[in-house]
């Protein structure tokens, strides 16, 4: 897929990914081979080494038994887990992401130099290990890795690498619950293309409306374009009108709620 977007002449910032891509060497590999900058998500049961090991075929340390022929790490590595575990808390940093609904979007994160071995090369991967924690009662922890420089930027942009991953879910979740992404019966691989095919085309369509009249309404959502269309194309005048005054209870509220957290969205 990255070779084909880059045949095509794509451009991205960096390449972001939940853990399943995080934990493929092979794919994190190709992207340091395409010099391409990553902050993908791992798993908390990863596992890393603080200091770059060495790796090498131990030397044979008894004559019985066959001879090594494995390569080995000189250290043993530790879980992401335990390792988030024994940061001080002075390791923690309050950094500000972005603004949404509800104020400041906060986490506390470290960066930190570390190493990944697949078992397989004679050499390390250094990595940039990123850990963000919620700032709730009950914290929810983060794992990214990437294959930037701890200097190349600042704890705060990390974080916010990371963190911008939640708009490609929330493209997902709007195409399941809204436009029907996961709403299929089918039974071979050319249905669920079309079907899929088709669902796309619907989240183009919505985009461009949103894009289209971005500037009287600002908060048009997926949900307020998808229930305007339904009424357009099968309810009455009134059943429009009907949505209409509700989309505008809905923006109110929301405008109320943002200005609440930053006053000078007063005027919208």
């Amino acid at each position: 897929m990255i070779d084909e977007n880059l045949a095509q002449g794509i451009q991205w910032d960096w390449i972001g990914g939940d853990g399943l891509y995080g934990h493929s060497y092979e794919l994190t590999k190709g992207l340091d081979e395409r010099e391409l900058f990553s902050v993908l998500d791992v798993h908390k049961d990863e596992l890393i080494y603080t200091e770059q090991p060495e790796i090498a075929v131990p030397s044979r340390t008894h004559e019985r038994g066959p001879t090594p022929t494995k390569l080995r790490a000189d250290r043993e590595p530790i879980r992401l887990d335990r390792y988030c575990q024994a940061l001080p808390n002075e390791a923690w940093e309050g950094v500000k992401l972005r603004k949404s609904t509800n104020g400041w979007l906060r986490r506390t994160v470290p960066v930190a130099t570390v190493w990944m071995w697949d078992g397989q090369e004679e050499q390390a991967r250094r990595r940039t290990l990123v850990i963000t924690k919620t700032l709730s009662r009950t914290p929810k922890t983060k794992y990214s890795v990437s294959n930037g420089t701890e200097e190349a930027y600042t704890p705060q942009e990390y974080a916010y690498f990371q963190a911008q991953r939640y708009w490609v879910e929330r493209c997902f979740d709007d195409a399941k619950n809204e436009l029907g992404m996961s709403d299929y019966q089918v039974r071979k691989w050319r249905g669920w293309h079309h079907h899929h095919a088709l669902v796309l085309m619907a989240c183009l369509f919505v985009l461009q409306e949103r894009m289209q009249h971005r500037e009287e309404a600002p908060l048009l959502s997926v949900r307020d374009a998808r229930l305007l269309i339904i009424a357009r194309l099968w309810g009455t005048a009134s059943a429009v009108e009907k949505q209409l005054h509700h989309l505008e209870q809905r923006h109110q509220k929301r405008k109320r709620a943002i200005a609440h957290y930053y006053p000078l969205y007063d005027d919208v």
